[in-house]
């Protein structure tokens, strides 16, 4: 994905104002966040993005806020759809299934905003073997707010878990081969693949105001992304691969601001502060043979052939 306008680097996201981690420039929580929890979605790029996060902002910047509780009774909202991918050579499509929930509530010193989504996407089985893994997205939020004096707190818990997996067969459609006339061609499995990712984000946001001209503001973010791919291929020989990536991230911005007006033409302003950002990458692979008798359910990986572990963590700190 790149943003028209931009040429250089991967597009920065931020959720409530936190960049989280991605892999590969997409791969990250806005997979199983749940896009009835978004309240917006802002695009920036050029000079305003290069301003406000420096070179980290030259591929665009995409930033999404979420929803809010509200003041006042307590809200419930349900929503779901059911859709269909058509193929008149699947011996099976099912419907495509989202369901969403949110609460939200509270008064002018409290309030919050609880959302629970379910996303289904059923296996189309285009052939004879299947591993019948349904791909299934579950996303949790949780968001309160509340404001004692001159001292307002909001506190952001972000949940996400995909689970999906991938038969693939040869031929790929005998049915298709039948409808051209065509004897069918003995079936038989080729390759296996099952992924899942599971994504945390926190963001706790205090603001100070000690005047109507003059206050503070943090914000401290924990963002972090578990992916898991199993990957079995047959060819002879079993191959076994699994790929593990664990990456998080840990966000600390302070900025103060202070304006001055000393006369009806002349004022100052002044923004001071810092930002910490620590960033940590595991990655883990594993490579393995072994013959078999029944590739999807009897599959035992022998010790590894090959393995390798990463890790890289950095760190940068900047005051403006």
């Amino acid at each position: 994905l790149l943003i028209r306008g931009t040429s250089v680097g991967f597009i920065k996201y931020l959720v409530d104002g936190i960049d989280i981690v991605s892999y590969s420039g997409t791969q990250n929580i806005l997979q199983t966040l749940d896009p009835n929890d978004i309240e917006k979605i802002e695009v920036l790029k050029g000079p305003m993005a290069s301003t406000l996060y420096g070179n980290g902002g030259a591929g665009g910047i995409i930033s999404i806020t979420t929803k809010k509780g509200m003041e006042g009774k307590t809200h419930i909202n349900f929503r779901t759809m059911f859709t269909q991918y058509a193929n008149d050579y699947a011996d099976y499509a099912g419907y495509n299934q989202n369901y969403s929930l949110n609460i939200s509530g509270g008064g002018e010193q409290f309030n919050y905003f609880l959302g629970v989504g379910y996303n289904l996407y059923p296996t189309t089985k285009l052939t004879d073997i299947n591993n019948g893994i349904e791909d299934k997205t579950w996303s949790y939020t949780a968001k309160i707010r509340g404001k004692l004096s001159n001292i307002s707190a909001d506190l952001s818990l972000q949940y996400g878990n995909e689970y999906k997996g991938v038969g693939s067969t040869t031929p790929s459609n005998n049915k298709y081969r039948v409808s051209l006339g065509l004897s069918p061609l003995t079936v038989s499995p080729l390759s296996d693949s099952r992924y899942s990712q599971r994504s945390f984000l926190t963001t706790l946001h205090l603001t100070h105001t000690v005047a109507d001209n003059w206050y503070h503001d943090l914000t401290i973010g924990y963002n972090i992304m578990n992916q898991v791919i199993n990957y079995y291929t047959k060819s002879g020989l079993a191959t076994y691969n699994n790929f593990e990536l664990l990456l998080s991230k840990m966000n600390v911005r302070y900025f103060m601001f202070y304006d001055h007006p000393w006369s009806e033409d002349l004022k100052s302003s002044i923004t001071a502060g810092f930002e910490y950002n620590g960033y940590e990458i595991h990655l883990m692979s594993i490579s393995s043979t072994t013959p078999l008798t029944d590739f999807f359910t009897s599959f035992t990986p022998a010790t590894a052939n090959s393995a390798s572990f990463n890790k890289s963590p950095y760190s940068s700190t900047g005051y403006f």
